[in-house]
């Protein structure tokens, strides 16, 4: 599964023969994030499932100068497209090719979130579908958008995302992208540095480090494959995924009574429990197996440690 003799070109990713270019580290990792990168990996390779839910996206969520553009654009998933900006419109465009991109890379999703109201709500209106089922009924467009909407929908174009937010950000969009239905697309890394993580990057640029320059990961072939999962993992992947919803993404609310509550993001844990098979798939295809193991849950239980919107999970 793995070719193990292919050359590859480090920070590229592309597809050789229906092959996906996963991403692998191959140098000493910058302050921290080893475990960030080895995520990003497993979602990179989550397209490359060909018995699960499809590739899923994912939203990091950390302060600002935490470094998430650069993570994301260190370890871009196979078959992506990095895009700063983007309409209804250009978005469209973008996905009529005869090879749509798989990943949608917005570093920064506060951009198209910034137009006008009624260009971002279109905007994200059809990412939204496009994330979801494939492109469904968009109000407010005019009749030649919505033929380009009915191509892609008759294309089966699907479209996973890669974005980061600041924990502000997130907050001040949560309760709308729930009812929406977005945040049950969206597989939240949420980090934030340890005083001792951020004690050694103080080190390190006191010594002539100015940036924090990630190294881009080299990427072994890994080839569309079907994966097991054993009847112990699925089982204990299916606890994981209630344990997630009704504990990790969650956040306080104060009612009209001036009580504080628990806000559960998800009402149910089905997409996250799909969530997190596919990824459980996708970690034993990143290790060359058909049939997933306990290494390849003990990377989910690492990963979903992230997957939460209580608090940030510390590196």
């Amino acid at each position: 599964m793995l070719d193990k003799g292919s050359s590859c070109v480090e920070g590229y990713a592309g597809i050789v023969k229906g092959c996906l270019y996963v991403l692998r580290e191959v140098d000493a990792p910058v302050i921290g994030v080893e475990r960030l990168q080895r995520a990003l990996r497993i979602i990179a390779a989550s397209a490359n499932v060909q018995n699960g839910s499809g590739p899923v996206s994912c939203n990091l969520i950390a302060p600002s100068d935490a470094g998430k553009t650069e993570l994301i654009l260190s370890s871009q998933p196979s078959n992506a497209r990095v895009v700063n900006d983007f309409t209804f419109a250009t978005l469209i465009k973008i996905l009529d090719t005869p090879k749509p991109p798989t990943f949608l890379i917005v570093p920064d999703l506060n951009v198209i979130i910034s137009h006008r109201p009624t260009v971002a709500a279109l905007a994200m209106a059809l990412l939204l579908s496009l994330m979801a089922e494939g492109v469904t009924d968009i109000p407010g467009i005019d009749e030649e958008s919505k033929l380009k909407a009915k191509k892609l929908k008759q294309a089966g174009v699907k479209v996973a995302l890669v974005t980061g937010m600041t924990p502000e950000m997130f907050q001040g969009k949560r309760g709308q992208w729930r009812k929406t239905g977005f945040l049950r697309r969206l597989v939240p890394i949420h980090y934030a540095y340890s005083a001792e993580t951020e004690k050694a990057i103080q080190t390190s640029i006191e010594q002539g480090l100015d940036t924090l320059s990630y190294f881009h990961n080299s990427m072994p072939r890994v080839r569309q494959t079907a994966v097991d999962l054993p009847a112990a993992i699925r089982h204990e992947l299916r606890e994981l995924s209630e344990i997630v919803v009704t504990r990790q993404l969650t956040w306080g609310t104060h009612g009209r009574d001036g009580q504080k509550r628990e806000q559960q993001a998800h009402a149910y844990p089905f997409s996250a429990h799909k969530t997190l098979r596919q990824l459980c798939r996708a970690s034993a295809l990143l290790h060359g197996r058909k049939t997933a193991t306990n290494a390849d849950l003990k990377d989910v239980k690492d990963l979903v440690k992230f997957m939460r919107y209580d608090r940030p999970e510390e590196i």
